[in-house]
């Protein structure tokens, strides 16, 4: 009779332990992305689906040429997972080197910006993004970009077939380094000015936007993604209120990322253009 109990007990912890363990993993793990200091990724459990998921990273503001970022702003980042597979998850880190040891975060990881997404802190360790459910494969986040250094970014995307096992699924691991931007322009559009551009990118023409809480001289001037000045394209004194103002590209202007700065009584703003 005791035997009999002890087995049933033993049965019963390999369920619980089975069942913690699936839905772990449906809510998400840390530390899988594929990074050197992570040292596996979600393929150490899932593999043998038919296809390779795609993997694909945004943000708004949009990185800039090589992948460069502006020190303090704050993204939106979307990981977009995709392909033949009825759910998807990821695993997301961005750290501040590709140590194996001593590899920390890079930035600030904010709020999730989509219910399917969650952060997972430990104190000293890597932030990682995760989902917490199977999903439609769409997991938006923000993220504050350091003062200063590189950034390794790490994605670890899944298709999974939902059928409650680990079998019949795919990872596809991405990864790409975000450099600083060389620009030495002091701030970057976070004003109470709210500088807007449209259309971005653009060949031609352009369309401003922005708020003067007061008249005064406007300056707003093109630049290099290395800094360079190009020319002006508006020097005057502008009344207070809202202005929309629509402004005509440098001839002969190449394709590529530039930059437009504003300055207003002592404040100095800029936006990012692509020409095309």
């Amino acid at each position: 009779m005791k035997k009999k109990i002890t087995i049933l007990l033993a049965l019963a912890f390999v369920v619980i332990a089975f069942s913690a363990f699936t839905i772990l993993h449906s809510a998400g793990i840390k530390w899988y992305t594929g990074s050197p200091w992570d040292g596996g990724s979600c393929g150490d459990c899932h593999g043998g689906g038919a296809t390779v998921p795609g993997v694909a990273i945004t943000a708004n503001p949009a990185f800039g040429s090589g992948n460069t970022y502006m020190p303090g702003t704050t993204y939106t980042i979307t990981a977009t997972v995709s392909g033949s597979y009825s759910k998807y998850g990821f695993n997301f880190e961005i750290l501040n080197s590709q140590s194996t040891t001593t590899a920390a975060d890079a930035g600030t990881f904010g709020s999730a910006l989509t219910a399917n997404c969650i952060k997972y802190t430990t104190a000293g360790l890597p932030t990682t993004m995760s989902h917490n459910a199977a999903s439609n494969g769409i997991f938006s986040f923000q993220w504050t970009a350091p003062a200063s250094g590189s950034c390794f970014l790490y994605c670890a995307g899944l298709g999974a077939n939902n059928d409650g096992t680990s079998g019949g699924d795919f990872p596809k691991l991405v990864n790409m380094t975000l450099v600083q931007s060389p620009v030495g322009i002091t701030s970057y559009a976070k004003s109470a000015i709210n500088l807007t551009l449209f259309p971005n990118p653009a060949s031609e023409r352009i369309n401003l936007s922005y708020f003067l809480a007061e008249r005064g001289e406007v300056v707003i001037e093109l630049f290099s993604l290395r800094g360079e000045f190009i020319t002006d394209l508006v020097k005057e004194v502008q009344d207070a209120g809202m202005q929309a103002i629509e402004l005509r590209l440098p001839e002969g202007i190449t394709k590529g990322m530039y930059f437009l700065k504003l300055r207003y009584r002592g404040e100095e703003l800029a936006v990012k253009l692509l020409t095309h």
